[in-house]
Parts: C-alpha cells; sequence; structure tokens
C-alpha cells in the first residue's frame, strides 16, 4: 500500500516538473520572441537610416533623371522612417504632416489631376499604420 502512494507522490511530482518546464519553456519562447522582433526591428531601422545617409550625402546631380530617382528614394526612406524619427529632414523633404496629407487626400478626391499625390500620401499615411499596428501587435501577442 505504502508502494501506490509513494508511485503516486511521484507520478505527481513529475507531472508538476514537467508542467512548470513548459510553463517557463513558455515564458522564455515569449521573452525571445519579443527581443527578436525588436532586433529585427532595429536592423531594418538601421539599414534604411544608412541608406538615407548616403542618399543626403551624394550631390545634387546634373543629370534630371538621376536627380529624381535620388528624390524619390530620399522621399521612400523618409516615409518608411516617419516624420517622428527626422523632423528636420521631414519638414525639408516632404514638407507636409500625416494629417495633412490625409486632409488634402479628402479635399482632392475627385481631382484627376491631384492623383499621383494622392498615391503618395495614401502610402505614406499606409506606413504609418503599419508601423503603429506593428508594434502594437507585437506587444500584444506577447501579453496573451
Amino acid at each position: 500500500m505504502w508502494q501506490q502512494n509513494a508511485a503516486l507522490v511521484l507520478q505527481t511530482l513529475i507531472v508538476t516538473a514537467a508542467f512548470a518546464a513548459l510553463f517557463t519553456s513558455l515564458a522564455t519562447t515569449r521573452a525571445d520572441r519579443r527581443e527578436a522582433a525588436a532586433q529585427a526591428q532595429l536592423r531594418w531601422e538601421l539599414d534604411l537610416l544608412v541608406r538615407l545617409s548616403v542618399n543626403l550625402e551624394k550631390p545634387d546631380s546634373l543629370d534630371v533623371a538621376e536627380s529624381r530617382r535620388l528624390a524619390a528614394e530620399r522621399g521612400a526612406l523618409l516615409n518608411a522612417l516617419g516624420p517622428g524619427r527626422l523632423p528636420l529632414s521631414w519638414d525639408e523633404y516632404r514638407g507636409e504632416t500625416l494629417a495633412q496629407a490625409a486632409a488634402f487626400n479628402d479635399r482632392a478626391a475627385n481631382n484627376p489631376e491631384a492623383k499621383w499625390r494622392r498615391c503618395a500620401n495614401e502610402v505614406v499615411l499606409e506606413l504609418d499604420r503599419t508601423r503603429r499596428d506593428g508594434t502594437a501587435g507585437i506587444v500584444r501577442r506577447d501579453q496573451a
């Protein structure tokens, strides 16, 4: 009889230890995912910043096509980083706030001549939304 009780106690201890290991593993995995996401975000932002730095350090080109390409790349990099990260560069090269871009799109909704600008603003606004939602999504998944 005492052997059965001892076996039952031993089985209970083993199961308890297994659950403890499982919960520890889940907590570690969650922390690892959060750290990996933060590292990936950092690498992505550093890549964008280096590319923008190279773009800004290039002298203006006399070739109109090259000058336009550099300006488009500069705008795209600034759009990806957002106005909060580089406010001086944003003001110099983009000029309008996200609220102004949204307001322009609302005002010019039926203006076919402003379609290219509305499309550009739409991308800027979606990048901002994705950046905010992506960061919030990482936090929400880790808190679950």
